[in-house]
C-alpha cells in the first residue's frame, strides 16, 4: 500500500497546496504597529513587492503620499563592482577612507545628528562580490576623526557597535520630510529569498530594531510554497544541476541554485516579477538532451522530468486560480509562462 501511494504521488496530477501561501496578504508588518516609520516601511514594502523588481533588495519603489524620502540607497541591483551607493549631499557627507587593501571606499557621515544620535554607514571594499556595509548609530559628540581612527585601527566593533554589521547589501536610509529625522531599513542578505526587512528607528533608548516587514511564510525552501507536483519537478530539475563541489571561488552552481530559490519564491507569491532567463527553451532542451546521454541515471532523470512537467503545469494553474482568483484560462497561461521561466532558470548553457 505504501508503494502504491508513492506511485500516485508521482503520476497523478493532485494538488497539495500550502494553506499559508493562500493568504494573499504579503507583505506583513511584525511589531511596531503604532510607529509611523514602520507603517511607512510596510507601504514601501508593498510597493516594492508589487513592482516588477525580481529582488526585494533592489532600489525601493516609493509609493505616493509617503512622509519620508530615501536619502541613501544602491544605484542598481548589481553592486558587485563596489562604490555603488548614492546619497543626498544635504544629509550625508561622503568621505573617502583608505582601506587596508589599498582600495578607496567611503564613510557616509550624517551631517546633522538627530536626538543626539548620528547615523554613519561604513562602506568597505571586500572582494569580487562587492563591498560590505556596516551601519552605526553614534553619539553626536563623537567626531569623524575619532570614528576614522577606530575604523583604520580595526577596533571599530569594540568601540562602536554596529546596528547592522558587514552586510552584503546596504541599508536604505530615509529622512522624514517634516522633522528631517532619519531612519533605516536593513533589506536582508541576498542569500535569503524574499528576505525580511528590519526597520531601525530612533527612540528614547537610541536607534533600535522596531519592527519587521515579512514578505513570505517562514519556510526553509521556496518550493515549499508551491503544490506537491511542482515540488517534485523542482527536485528533478535540481538533480540535473550537479553537486557544484570543487568549483572554485566563483561557485557558479551554488549561485545558480540561489537564483533558483528566488525564482521559485516569486513563482509562488509574485509571478509577475520573473525575469527572462539567459537561455531560450530550445537551448535548454537541447542541453538537457545532450546531458541525458551521460549515463543511465541521467537518462532516467531526464525521462522523469518529461513525465512530471504536465502534472506540475496543471497543479500550478490550479494554484494560481486560488491564489490570485484568476479564471481557468488566465491561470493556465500564467502557469505556462512561469513554469517555462523556472525550468530555464536552472541552467546557463553557453550559446556558442
Amino acid at each position: 500500500m505504501k508503494q502504491f501511494v508513492v506511485v500516485l504521488s508521482i503520476l497523478v496530477p493532485w494538488v497539495a497546496i500550502p494553506v499559508e501561501s493562500f493568504a494573499n496578504g504579503w507583505p506583513r508588518l511584525i511589531g511596531g504597529g503604532e510607529i509611523v516609520q514602520c507603517a511607512e516601511a510596510l507601504q514601501i514594502g508593498k510597493a516594492t513587492f508589487q513592482s516588477n523588481s525580481f529582488y526585494l533588495f533592489s532600489p525601493p519603489t516609493m509609493p505616493a503620499g509617503i512622509g519620508s524620502t530615501v536619502v541613501l540607497q544602491p544605484e542598481a541591483v548589481d553592486i558587485s563592482g563596489g562604490n555603488a551607493l548614492k546619497s543626498e549631499d544635504a544629509v550625508f557627507d561622503k568621505l573617502p577612507i583608505s582601506h587596508r587593501t589599498g582600495e578607496a571606499r567611503n564613510i557616509y557621515w550624517e551631517t546633522k545628528a538627530n536626538e543626539g544620535i548620528r547615523l554613519v554607514l561604513l562602506e568597505e571594499a571586500f572582494n569580487w562580490q562587492g563591498d560590505r556595509y556596516s551601519l552605526f548609530a553614534i553619539q553626536a559628540g563623537v567626531t569623524f576623526n575619532e570614528f576614522l581612527v577606530a575604523v583604520k585601527s580595526g577596533n571599530k566593533d569594540s568601540q562602536f557597535q554596529p546596528i547592522l554589521g558587514e552586510s552584503w547589501r546596504p541599508p536604505l536610509i530615509f529622512q522624514e520630510k517634516r522633522s528631517l529625522r532619519t531612519w533605516a531599513i536593513a533589506v536582508g542578505e541576498p542569500y535569503y529569498f524574499l528576505g525580511n526587512w528590519t526597520v531601525f528607528v530612533t527612540g528614547a533608548d537610541g536607534v533600535n530594531h522596531r519592527c519587521t516587514v515579512q514578505f513570505r511564510p517562514r519556510v526553509k525552501n521556496a518550493t515549499s510554497l508551491l503544490p506537491a507536483p511542482v515540488r517534485k519537478l523542482a527536485h528533478l530539475l535540481d538533480q540535473t544541476m550537479g553537486s557544484g563541489l570543487n568549483e572554485g571561488t566563483l561557485n557558479p552552481t551554488a549561485r545558480l541554485r540561489l537564483a533558483v530559490q528566488h525564482t521559485w519564491a516569486s513563482a509562488a507569491l509574485r509571478p509577475w516579477a520573473l525575469p527572462e532567463p539567459y537561455n531560450s527553451r530550445a537551448e535548454v532542451d537541447a542541453g538537457l538532451k545532450l546531458w541525458s546521454g551521460g549515463g543511465f541515471k541521467y537518462l532516467e532523470t531526464y525521462k522523469n522530468l518529461q513525465k512530471q512537467y504536465p502534472f506540475a503545469l496543471q497543479s500550478l494553474a490550479q494554484f494560481y486560480t486560488k491564489q490570485f482568483d484568476h479564471s481557468a484560462k488566465d491561470a493556465k497561461l500564467l502557469a505556462e509562462h512561469v513554469l517555462d521561466v523556472a525550468f530555464r532558470a536552472h541552467y546557463t548553457f553557453h550559446r556558442e
